[in-house]
């Protein structure tokens, strides 16, 4: 579903029929990629829009708030209301440990810092980042209201690599060296 996906925003200004065709497939193979579909495009839209640099990050942030609360308390109720079988689900079970997570949400406070210290507004015309961000953000939220951050995670793993290449200089050498090993320990917690 993922490399549908990726393929759709790669071609999707040369080829937008093949892109449409692989939004489709993806969306049909697994139907919460419509949200992140929804989620991607609308970012996508929000960094074409030049009168608005300065706060392009605040709606990609609250973007992934928002989300929050739709994958988070209110998923039931929406699926309840669309007569879905997996409205009783129980997602407290499958929700992730802060300590799982820190690596993610020390990601997102880095990209703050930065922006903060190197005004960064260029980088907000960058649809992969913004949505790194909303995703950031949703994971954030879900901390506190609940909700299954992992799938949400491996599903944007792309995004966040993509946003932490875009780190200044020590940041990005800091942080990949610090993902090397979250993922060395987590690949040894579970081997």
């Amino acid at each position: 579903v993922l490399v549908f996906f990726i393929l759709s925003i790669l071609l999707f200004k040369k080829f937008r029929i093949i892109s449409l065709i692989s939004i489709i497939i993806s969306c049909i193979t697994h139907t919460a990629m419509l949200p992140f579909v929804a989620i991607y495009y609308f970012c996508k839209y929000v960094s074409n829009i030049e009168s608005i640099d300065n706060i392009k990050l605040v709606i990609a942030t609250l973007l992934g708030f928002f989300s929050s609360l739709i994958f988070g308390p209110f998923k039931n109720k929406i699926l309840l209301y669309i007569g879905d079988r997996r409205s009783d689900y129980n997602d407290d079970v499958l929700s992730s440990s802060f300590l799982y997570l820190s690596f993610w949400i020390l990601v997102l406070f880095v990209f703050y810092f930065q922006c903060i210290i190197y005004n960064f507004k260029s980088k907000f015309n960058d649809p992969n980042v913004l949505f790194a961000i909303s995703m950031l953000s949703l994971i954030l939220l879900n901390l506190f209201i609940g909700g299954y951050s992992t799938r949400i995670l491996a599903f944007s793993l792309p995004f966040m690599l993509i946003l932490i290449y875009n780190f200044a200089g020590i940041y990005k050498i800091l942080t990949v060296f610090l993902y090397l090993i979250y993922v060395f320990v987590y690949f040894y917690m579970w081997w």
